[in-house]
């Protein structure tokens, strides 16, 4: 089980997508050096283990995506994570869902991530790419993102339907390092 990870001294990625572990199976997370951790579409996984995530200072990549029970106030202790390269936040939030049949709804400000999480990710020095699908935020929350100094790649299918109109490329272009970005109409190159 989950209590043998700490005797593989190379293991430096964890998938455990489509887990049923919950918080107290996942309380070795504190105990590895992790730079990859997957926990997408992990129903049992909750505040305890985001605050662990949060002192994970080797960590690089984290997929948190598909977990539409995690709070913003949940996930705002990630903005800890300095090294912290790539997040993955899509489809989080009450509003979030996923049947398979149909594409999912436009999530409304104020749910799961929002405008305050993106204020306080902005703390987040290294980060190159974040998604952001079906988040429940703002234009303003968004243009938030721009203090990210070395953000160069930005979902956000679901999210902004103006993102595909011809102003807000211009809007985009003022992100320092921003050169793709994926929306519902698919992936363009703004550098």
């Amino acid at each position: 089980g989950f209590a043998a990870l700490p005797h593989l001294p190379a293991l430096s990625e964890l998938s455990l997508t489509w887990s049923n572990a919950d918080d107290a199976a996942l309380a070795v997370l504190s105990r590895l050096r992790l730079e990859r951790l997957e926990l997408q579409a992990c129903p049992r996984i909750g505040r305890v283990t985001i605050e662990r995530i949060a002192r994970m200072d080797s960590l690089r990549v984290l997929a948190l995506g598909a977990n539409p029970h995690l709070e913003a106030d949940w996930l705002g202790a990630l903005a800890d994570l300095e090294h912290l390269e790539s997040l993955d936040l899509g489809m989080i939030g009450s509003r979030a869902f996923f049947s398979g049949l149909a594409p999912l709804p436009q999530s409304e400000p104020g749910t799961g991530v929002t405008d305050d999480l993106l204020a306080a990710l902005t703390k987040l020095p290294a980060l190159r790419a974040l998604n952001l699908d079906y988040a429940g935020i703002s234009a303003e929350g968004l243009m938030a993102l721009r203090a990210l100094p070395t953000l160069e790649r930005l979902s956000l299918r679901g999210s902004f339907a103006f993102l595909d109109d011809g102003e807000s490329e211009l809007l985009l272009r003022s992100f320092p390092k921003l050169r793709t970005v994926v929306t519902d109409a698919g992936e363009r190159t703004l550098r």
